[in-house]
Order: C-alpha cells, then sequence, then structure tokens
C-alpha cells in the first residue's frame, strides 16, 4: 500500500507541482520516511483508541483511566511532532508556492489512503452506501 501511494505522489509532485526528476526525487525519500513513522504512530493510534474503547465499557479505576489516556495524550502528541518536523523538512526543499500546492496534493493523497484502509477493513460487499 505504501509502495502505490509513493508511486502516486511521485507522479502528482511531478504533473501537478512540475517538480524536476532531482527534486521530486529527494522529496519522496524525504516523505516515504515519514510515511514508514505515521504509519507506525497511526497503527499505536487505533490500538490506543481500541483499548479506551474496551476500558470504557468496562469497570475502570480512575488509575487505569489515567494510563489509557497517558497512552492516547502520549501517541497523539507524537504525531503532531512528527507533522510539525514533516512541514518544516518540505519547506527547505520547496518554494512557498510549491509548498501550498504539495500540502493539497498531500491532504487529497492522506484522504485516499483513509478511504483504501476503510475499505481495507471491511468485507467486500457490506457496509457503506449500497453495499448490502
Amino acid at each position: 500500500m505504501l509502495e502505490r501511494l509513493s508511486e502516486m505522489r511521485k507522479r502528482l509532485l511531478k504533473g501537478q507541482l512540475a517538480l524536476s526528476e532531482k527534486k521530486a526525487a529527494s522529496l519522496s525519500r524525504l516523505l516515504k520516511g515519514y510515511d514508514n513513522e505515521r504509519l507506525k504512530l497511526q497503527g499505536d493510534y487505533v490500538e490506543v483508541m481500541r483499548l479506551m474503547g474496551e476500558a470504557a465499557r468496562s469497570e475502570l479505576s480512575d488509575e487505569a483511566a489515567s494510563k489509557h489516556l497517558e497512552k492516547y495524550n502520549d501517541v497523539i502528541n507524537k504525531l503532531y511532532e512528527l507533522r510539525g518536523r514533516h512541514f518544516k523538512e518540505v519547506r527547505k526543499l520547496l518554494t512557498p508556492s510549491e509548498m501550498v500546492r504539495y500540502m493539497a496534493i498531500e491532504q487529497m493523497l492522506q484522504r485516499q489512503l483513509q478511504m483504501n484502509l476503510r475499505g481495507a477493513d471491511r468485507p467486500s460487499g457490506k457496509g457503506g452506501p449500497g453495499g448490502r
């Protein structure tokens, strides 16, 4: 899945941003590292939310609830820190106008990735509009 995202991103960066092959390759290398790190953190987030959902349906001491909240806060802080580093590093490579266009492309790619991930979780023919 990450390879498809990487290839789609590369095509969009070269096409819509009109980046040179060299600049697009540099940006792709940088982003690949962030993709791997973000994917791991998103997995951590899903796991924390699953655990919090289970905890919410059971008797929970304040001490146990605090531990769940600390884990949640830790993952969220890491995701925001990663987003900040990502923005700073990409900004070093792109002009301001390229950066604005890049951010729109990246948002679109992230939305597409989320839709693909949600679709992968559903059995064929079930869920979603018209899937019954």
